[in-house]
């Protein structure tokens, strides 16, 4: 069991952020956790809850040395611990996590438990009872719950303290980008876009645009456009990479997560030179 050999950097942003940052104490709180995430049969075949698992286990693993898998559906599982280690080969799998990530109503919890769930366009986080996912095509609100959820772990871990991670439900709307339910009339699917796309950059963000984009339930043509290559220093950025993308075009990395109706043309090349070649008008 060893922290990912991209660790450093992830400690670098952590001490930007959290007051009185101690380096050595940092490194043992996160060697001495064991995180888990546990995924019942029917979130484990839904669409919502494989996102929701699989984007929770692309950030644990870039973070934590030591994880719990518990799957109801056993190819879920392998799915997400061989995920996990193609992200940080070093990662453990071992039982007994006393802190954990529960997506579904059926699964079994850990003793303190932050409960992910998701409908549609909305994320749902509990610490308190489990939320359910829905089966919508739709990414956003399990992506968003994802990224809910493992934050709640890391603070608690930090805080040292199950009574800290005590508030209130969330209910998110990525669609109304606030708190609350998302109308029953904004659509879930058949979306499109009408006019050929660009996304420039795919660094941290662009790499979060295109796992949610790649996902989505739409129809059209993206351009990627990015003319640097993976490094190793900036790996726990970029969600979509594994431990073995390091050196790759950033747009290569990215351009399988495309699939279904939306075509994804990658470029390995500065914005400038494509507005040169392709012209303005995007």
């Amino acid at each position: 069991m060893a922290l990912a050999d991209y660790y450093e950097r992830a400690a670098l942003a952590a001490s930007q952020i959290i007051a009185g940052f101690e380096p050595d104490l940092f490194r043992r709180t996160l060697e001495d956790a064991n995180v888990g995430i546990a995924i019942d049969r029917d979130a484990g075949s839904s669409d919502e809850g494989k996102t929701l698992a699989e984007l929770s286990i692309r950030l644990l693993a870039r973070l934590y040395p030591s994880l719990e898998i518990r799957a109801e559906l056993s190819s879920e599982g392998e799915r997400l611990e061989h995920l996990a280690r193609a992200i940080n080969p070093r990662v453990e799998f071992k039982g007994g996590a006393q802190i954990g990530i529960l997506i579904g109503r059926g699964a079994i919890g850990f003793n303190t438990t932050c409960f992910a769930g998701s409908d549609g366009w909305d994320a749902l986080l509990s610490v308190s009872e489990p939320v359910g996912t829905g089966h919508s095509p739709n990414p956003l609100g399990a992506s968003a719950a994802a990224c809910l959820a493992v934050g709640k772990v890391f603070s608690l871990i930090l805080s040292q303290d199950s009574e800290q991670g005590r508030t209130a439900d969330t209910r998110l709307s990525t669609f109304r980008c606030e708190k609350g339910e998302t109308s029953n009339d904004i659509p879930n699917d058949n979306w499109e876009l009408p006019q050929d796309t660009v996304l420039v950059g795919v660094g941290a963000v662009g790499n979060s645009a295109a796992w949610t984009l790649g996902r989505s339930p739409a129809k059209g043509t993206i351009h990627l456009v990015d003319h640097e290559c993976i490094e190793l220093s900036n790996l726990q950025r970029y969600v979509l990479a594994a431990r073995a993308d390091d050196g790759r075009p950033k747009v290569e990395v990215a351009a399988p997560f495309f699939r279904g109706d939306v075509k994804c043309v990658p470029h390995q090349t500065t914005w400038a030179e494509f507005a040169e070649k392709n012209g303005y008008g995007w």
